[in-house]
């Protein structure tokens, strides 16, 4: 498999001092993403513990749009599967786990900023206040991932375009079937029974296991992704529509500036991606 062989070879190429480079970035690029879960927690339990009295912005795209709350749902699981793919796209590509760690950094401490500087009102009025008693860690992490008032920009929207952007790889469709086994996992173990979405999500199965040989680019995958969220997060009322309209141009941005500011980092791992291909 190939996995194995990366293995091997990347042993090999931590003896080198470009390998150590990478071997070094990547625990930094971790260290930086542990460190921005943990700012968007505290974020988010500031935001719910001094700003949940804000009233609801009038929002222009809540006028034309209806209010869907069976979609809640794809709203719950939508940045767990975010994360799944970019997990499918790590392994398809781990020469780069650096240089995408250290983008992804950049996407999660601007976006906190950003909620931070101009805090929201949440778009729906919440029918009771948030939990402000915090009795435990886990308390602390439900209060701050649950905050309504994470708004600016849409995290559902701009996480999968961030994969847009970043992931280059191609996948087979089966591969696909992971982030689905979840859905249906998530779904069946943690949520009400509905027989529309066991419906849904048998239909996609189905409708995609013919299809499970055939070859695709990740990167449309997680464009497909990010349209969904963003009409998800319209539709539940998760989100203005500023948020999602932000999300594209902020990801956008941040990731051309991520990569002027690690282009050192990238040309590194372009090293090991050709030392790896030339050598088998």
């Amino acid at each position: 498999m190939k996995f194995f062989v990366y293995s091997r070879w990347f042993r090999e190429e931590l003896k080198k001092t470009t390998g150590k480079i990478w071997f070094f970035a990547s625990i930094g690029g971790a260290f930086f993403l542990v460190c921005g879960f943990v700012m968007i927690v505290l974020t988010g339990h500031y935001l719910n513990t001094n700003f949940y009295q804000l009233p609801p912005l009038p929002d222009l795209g809540y006028r034309v749009l209806p209010r869907v709350l069976g979609l809640m749902f794809l709203d719950r699981t939508g940045l767990l599967t975010s994360l799944i793919l970019f997990g499918v796209g790590l392994s398809r590509e781990p020469h780069r786990i650096p240089y995408i760690f250290f983008i992804a950094s950049l996407w999660f401490f601007i976006r906190i900023i950003s909620m931070v500087i101009t805090p929201f009102g949440a778009p729906q009025t919440l029918p009771i206040p948030p939990n402000f008693n915090i009795e435990s860690i886990w308390d602390l992490i439900k209060s701050g991932l649950g905050s309504k008032h994470t708004l600016f920009f849409s995290g559902h929207t701009g996480l999968p375009f961030l994969g847009f952007l970043i992931f280059r790889s191609k996948i087979r469709v089966k591969i696909l079937f992971i982030p689905l086994l979840f859905l249906v996992a998530y779904y069946l173990l943690l949520m009400d029974y509905s027989l529309l979405w066991i419906s849904i999500l048998s239909f996609v199965s189905i409708v995609l296991f013919p299809f499970r040989r055939n070859v695709v680019q990740l990167k449309f995958v997680f464009l497909v992704w990010s349209f969904l969220m963003a009409s998800t997060v319209l539709l539940v009322r998760g989100h203005y529509s500023i948020d999602v309209f932000g999300a594209y141009f902020m990801t956008g941005g941040i990731y051309f500036f991520g990569r002027y500011l690690f282009r050192w980092l990238e040309k590194i791992c372009e090293t090991l991606e050709s030392d790896f291909k030339s050598n088998n």
